[in-house]
């Protein structure tokens, strides 16, 4: 299956612990024939991934992928990033998003609910934003300033930083926009509790620092 395939490859399971070994095997398609490519804009995939939340547990399917993405694109900047900023966000977001994919776990568990998801099309673009960031990352050349030895010059914003904000400004408005999709069909009241007192603040939060950022470093066409 094409979603299993990508997990193995990325090495999703060995990053992210035990929510994302549950993730291998319970956060699949429902259907298992359903390896066809998706939207590949991001209104495209948005539109997809919020008609495929049916349940709970295609909620907290959807949940537990968000956060493998942005803990993943996270590790890799904080390597690879050139500002400051960009690395400082990239360590934040795999701290936050690996707390929250933990706490979804728990909570998931003590509800006896087994995330699932009813599409491919987010593991989809989680993986394809991960490929393009490794890419950038390997293809990078070093900084002028620090090849020179000036420590006193900042090295302008890479490629790689500005497509990793952008890639997080537009990530966290398709988790709010599933979020805000995912309380119109919510059945728990623990896990609405949960979606509207600590996960859509802190995606919010996530939001405005990476758009603050991006008015600081531009988009990757500037």
């Amino acid at each position: 299956m094409l979603v299993r395939r990508k997990i193995h490859r990325l090495g999703f399971a060995a990053a992210l612990g035990v929510f994302t070994t549950v993730g291998v095997m319970a956060c699949g398609s429902d259907n298992n024939k359903n390896t066809t490519t998706g939207p590949t804009t991001p209104e495209g995939q948005t539109t997809q991934i919020i008609n495929s939340i049916k349940s709970d547990s295609n909620i907290f399917g959807v949940l537990h992928w968000s956060d493998v993405g942005e803990i993943n694109a996270g590790k890799v900047a904080a390597l690879s990033g050139s500002d400051t900023a960009v690395r400082n966000f990239a360590n934040q977001m795999v701290a936050d998003h690996s707390t929250l994919d933990s706490t979804a776990f728990v909570l998931s568990q003590q509800l006896s609910i087994k995330p699932s998801l009813s599409d491919s099309t987010l593991p989809q673009a989680v993986a394809a934003q991960q490929d393009t960031l490794q890419n950038l990352a390997r293809n990078q050349t070093p900084d002028s300033t620090a090849a020179s030895g000036d420590s006193t010059t900042v090295p302008p914003p890479s490629a790689f930083d500005r497509t990793y904000i952008a890639g997080q400004v537009a990530d966290h408005v398709r988790t709010l926009a599933i979020i805000d999709a995912s309380l119109k069909v919510v059945q728990n009241q623990t896990l609405k509790d949960m979606l509207q007192s600590s996960v859509r603040p802190l995606i919010a939060m996530h939001l405005q620092m990476a758009q603050t950022i991006q008015s600081r470093i531009g988009t990757p066409t500037q």
